[in-house]
């Protein structure tokens, strides 16, 4: 946050401010740059890497949902939409889970 110039204070009074959704955006990229670092892996690995490694990496889809979400709410914290419930996200774990991809 403090890179972006994001204050702590705009962050606890739910102010949406560029700052802080630079802060966002620069975690997402993180996040996403992680997850695909862990789907090349998973690729080298093959299969039998997949069955080891899908209890922690299963979340790994979920964590794509979320990013997709959040981009598409421009990394505004406060939208709604981020905070949205998702029933998919079951289905979405068990077709990671069949496809052997995250």
């Amino acid at each position: 946050m403090a890179r972006a110039g994001a204050r702590t204070a705009d962050w606890r009074e739910l102010r949406d401010t560029p700052e802080l959704r630079a802060a966002a955006r620069e975690a997402g990229r993180r996040a996403a740059e992680r997850l695909e670092a862990a789907r090349a892996r998973l690729r080298a690995d093959g299969r039998a890497g997949f069955r080891r490694a899908a209890p922690a990496l299963l979340p790994g889809r979920l964590a794509a949902f979320h990013l997709a979400r959040m981009a598409a709410a421009g990394w505004s914290l406060f939208d709604p939409a981020i905070g949205a419930p998702a029933p998919g996200n079951p289905w979405r774990l068990w077709l990671a889970a069949l496809s052997r991809r995250i």
